[in-house]
C-alpha cells in the first residue's frame, strides 16, 4: 500500500474502530466478596456452595448467611452491601453503569434478615442506583445510605445519609432525615425516628461485621420490627372493623405436609422471591402449610400483585388471604 492510500486508511479505519469500540455493550458488573464472616453460601443454578472472600455475585444468585454468618460486598466501582446474620439476599440482576448518571445499577430482593446499602461515592465517581424490593416496599437508594429489615411481621426502611425514594402500598414516600425510618407491618405504614428512640445503633450492629465499631452493643437480640410510639398506641385501639390492621398475603399453594410446602416453596422462589412457609388452620380442625408471598398492608395491594402472578407466571389458582 503507497503512502498516500495508508494515510487515507489510518484515520478512517480509526473512525471505525472507534464506532465499533462505542457500539460494543459492556460488561454486567458483579457483586464482589471483599469481607465473609461465618457461614455465607451462594447458590446459583439450584446449587448452593460457600462464598470465599474474593469471589463474586452474578444475577440469579442467592446469598444466605447463617446465625452468624455476615458478607460484604462491592458493586465496583461505587456500592456497598453489608447481608447480616441469618438473611438471604437474591441478586435479581446487575445491570452496567451509564455514567455519568450512576456507577452501576443493582437490581436486589431481600428476602429475610438485614442489609445495609450504601450507595455512595468519592468523585469523580458517579453513585451506585440501587433499586431493592422488601416485601411491599420498593426502594431507590441512588447516592444514599439506607438501613433495611425484612422479618414475618414487618419490614423496616432507615436513611442513613442522602435521600431514599419509596414506592408503598399507600403511595411515594420519601426519606431524607438521617435516622428517620418507616416501618411496613400490621397496623399499615408508621413512620418513626430511630435515632430519637435509641434503637438506631441496635439495628446497625446487625450489620456490622463482629469487632466493628458499629457491632458493639452487648447483648443485642436478632433483630425485630419494633412498632412505633404512635403504632403501640394505634395496636392498642379496638379496629373499626374486621379488616383494619389486617396484614395480606399472596398464597401460592396449600398442602397438608410442611416438607413437601418447603420443597414446593424453593420451586417457587424462582418465580416470588420471598416465598416463605406459614401454618394456617384449617376448616374443621388441624394445620394446612401455606406458601405465601409478600406483606401487604392492604388488600388492595396484594391485588396488584395477584394479577401480574396470574398474567405473567401462569399461577392461575394463587389467592390472596390474612396472615395468620
Amino acid at each position: 500500500m503507497d503512502k498516500s492510500a495508508l494515510s487515507v486508511c489510518v484515520p478512517a479505519c480509526a473512525a471505525v474502530l472507534a464506532a465499533f469500540t462505542a457500539a460494543a455493550p459492556a460488561q454486567p458488573p458483579a457483586l464482589a466478596a471483599l469481607r465473609v464472616y461465618g457461614e455465607v453460601q451462594r447458590e446459583r443454578g439450584g446449587e448452593p456452595a460457600v462464598l470465599n472472600e474474593g469471589e463474586a455475585a452474578h444475577s440469579g444468585d442467592r446469598l444466605r448467611t447463617g446465625v452468624v454468618g455476615h458478607v460484604g460486598l462491592q458493586l465496583a466501582p461505587a456500592g456497598n452491601l453489608m447481608l447480616g446474620a441469618e438473611s438471604e439476599l437474591w441478586v435479581h440482576s446487575l445491570e452496567p453503569g451509564d455514567p455519568p448518571s450512576h456507577a452501576g445499577l443493582a437490581r436486589l430482593v431481600l428476602v429475610q434478615g438485614t442489609l445495609r446499602a450504601d450507595a455512595r461515592a468519592q468523585p469523580p465517581l458517579p453513585p451506585a442506583d440501587l433499586r431493592i424490593n422488601v416485601g411491599a416496599l420498593r426502594l431507590r437508594v441512588f447516592g444514599a445510605d439506607a438501613w433495611i429489615g425484612r422479618a414475618s411481621d414487618g419490614d423496616e426502611v432507615c436513611v442513613l445519609a442522602g435521600a431514599v425514594e419509596l414506592q408503598t402500598p399507600e403511595g411515594p414516600q420519601r426519606l431524607d432525615t438521617p435516622g428517620h425510618c418507616l416501618r411496613a407491618g400490621r397496623g399499615g405504614l408508621q413512620p418513626f425516628d430511630a435515632t430519637a428512640d435509641g434503637t438506631l445503633a441496635v439495628r446497625l450492629a446487625h450489620t456490622a461485621f463482629p469487632g466493628d465499631p458499629a457491632a458493639r452493643i452487648p447483648g443485642a437480640a436478632p433483630w425485630r420490627p419494633t412498632p412505633s410510639v404512635a403504632a403501640r398506641a394505634a395496636d392498642s385501639q379496638p379496629a373499626p372493623s374486621a379488616t383494619v390492621g389486617v396484614a395480606w398475603t399472596i398464597v401460592l399453594a396449600s398442602l397438608p405436609d410442611a416438607s413437601r410446602a418447603e420443597q414446593e416453596a424453593r420451586r417457587l422462589r424462582a418465580i416470588a422471591a420471598d416465598a416463605r412457609v406459614v401454618a394456617a388452620p384449617r376448616d374443621g380442625g388441624g394445620i394446612t402449610y401455606r406458601v405465601v408471598s409478600g406483606h401487604y398492608a392492604s388488600k388492595a395491594a396484594a391485588a396488584a400483585d395477584l394479577r401480574v402472578l396470574r398474567a405473567q407466571h401462569g399461577l392461575a389458582r394463587a389467592w390472596i388471604a390474612p396472615l395468620p
